[in-house]
């Protein structure tokens, strides 16, 4: 994963990351999740995130996506997982044995948890604007101001989660929409993106926080909710 800044400021964050694009040298994987570096092998992991629904804003982002792939290092995303992280919880293990897992057994209290966690949280509306580049994905940027908020809630108040690299302040929401399946033609896709970099893919309102088992035992993880949190809404 390529160095992710402390945020201080969303727009600054975000500026500082595309200044970076030249120096990046894409991470290529092709295969099964569960082989990347971060899996070990594990094949099931929990995460609190924002599913896209939009048609709208799908349908924008498969036209982007598109445009990229003239590229031939580029590897597109199914809409199926389109998504912003909001607090990844960890992989699911019968004993945990290091700090990215959970506990099976202890799914049923992070639910619970989650549920007064997020019992004071209103909708919001999210705008997405702007292509931007990690060295493992191409993204669209995520503006707004209560993501970071509920991401912190949701570390500093259930147990039982795991903990990772970028969080707290290293946290920089994003949607990401393609990955890389090599490293052929990365400096005319940085030319696409500079020509594409302000687009505006629209806004959408958040009700709803949707907890996820991620299963990564296939070219691109397929997410199981298992339990939805609205927002403001009677439990």
């Amino acid at each position: 994963m390529g160095k992710r800044f402390v945020s201080v400021g969303l727009n600054d964050t975000f500026t500082k990351i595309w200044s970076l694009r030249n120096n990046i040298r894409p991470f290529v994987h092709e295969g099964e999740w569960t082989k990347r570096e971060w899996a070990r092998g594990r094949n099931e992991y929990l995460t609190f995130l924002i599913k896209i629904d939009s048609e709208e804003i799908v349908e924008r982002i498969r036209d982007v996506q598109k445009k990229l792939s003239i590229a031939s290092c580029i590897d597109p995303f199914p809409r199926e997982y389109f998504h912003i992280s909001v607090k990844g919880g960890g992989f699911l293990v019968g004993t945990r044995k290091s700090s990215d897992e959970i506990n099976r057994e202890n799914v049923a209290k992070i639910m619970s948890q989650a549920c007064k966690t997020l019992e004071d949280v209103k909708p919001f509306r999210v705008w997405l604007k702007r292509l931007n580049i990690f060295s493992d994905v191409v993204f669209v940027e995520v503006h707004d101001s209560t993501i970071k908020k509920m991401h912190k809630l949701l570390k500093e108040r259930i147990n039982f989660l795991g903990s990772f690299r970028y969080e707290g302040d290293s946290f920089i929401p994003h949607l990401s929409i393609c990955g890389f399946k090599n490293e052929k033609e990365f400096g005319k896709l940085l030319k696409i993106l500079e020509k594409l970099r302000n687009t505006s893919f629209g806004v959408f309102e958040v009700d709803s926080l949707d907890l996820v088992v991620a299963h990564l035992n296939h070219k691109y993880p397929i997410l199981e909710t298992i339990h939805v949190y609205p927002l403001l809404s009677p439990r």
